[in-house]
């Protein structure tokens, strides 16, 4: 669901650091996903292969604004890309898997990993093959978080981005762990004393 996609110039450096050049298509572009329904009007997610940065952004006051930036690290962005190609829908498991295990989401490689999963399923192995594909979506999910969003497993599906709710974006949850913490290290003393 991708509506366009921009090309940095050649030449152009691709990160600071690694002194390369922008010339490859596929490490310069950078991906911008609407994801209609989950953000709100005027706000898409901008994605920039080469660095592994994914950026959130809107329009405030005729400005270009990026409330939100987060680095996803290779392993992420195997199973990131996946998940934002395939929204409004799930993610399924043979092409998360085939996506971190092969970095590949083409329909042959996904078809030749089906077999691998579902004998891994019928010998017991399923949990030993996606444990490191839950390890990087548990990752993922952290730094998709302080974007307002969340990514959810759909039982024996696969996963899907979805909105965080506001009252588990932390808004809520801090206060009251704060005072939690509170209680507990002035209450007791409070009361021996």
């Amino acid at each position: 669901m991708c509506s366009h996609t921009l090309r940095a110039a050649p030449g152009t450096p691709v990160s600071p650091l690694s002194g390369r050049r922008g010339d490859d298509e596929a490490e310069a572009s950078i991906t911008h996903y609407p994801l209609d329904g989950l953000l709100p009007p005027g706000h898409s997610l901008a994605f920039h292969r080469g660095l592994g940065t994914l950026a959130h952004l809107t329009i405030q006051q005729g400005r270009a604004v990026v409330p939100c930036c987060q680095q996803f690290t290779e392993a992420e962005i195997t199973l990131l890309v996946p998940l934002l190609d395939n929204y409004p829908h799930h993610g399924p498991y043979e092409v998360l898997w085939t996506s971190f295990a092969w970095n590949t989401t083409e329909e042959v490689a996904v078809t030749q990993a089906r077999p691998h999963l579902q004998a891994a399923l019928e010998q017991g192995g399923w949990e030993e093959e996606m444990r490191p594909v839950r390890n990087a979506i548990s990752r993922t999910r952290l730094k998709l978080n302080a974007m307002g969003l969340d990514v959810l497993n759909v039982f024996q599906l696969g996963s899907i981005l979805v909105a965080r709710p506001a009252l588990r974006q932390g808004l809520v949850h801090k206060g009251r762990a704060r005072k939690t913490r509170t209680h507990r290290r002035y209450g007791r003393q409070a009361q021996g004393g």
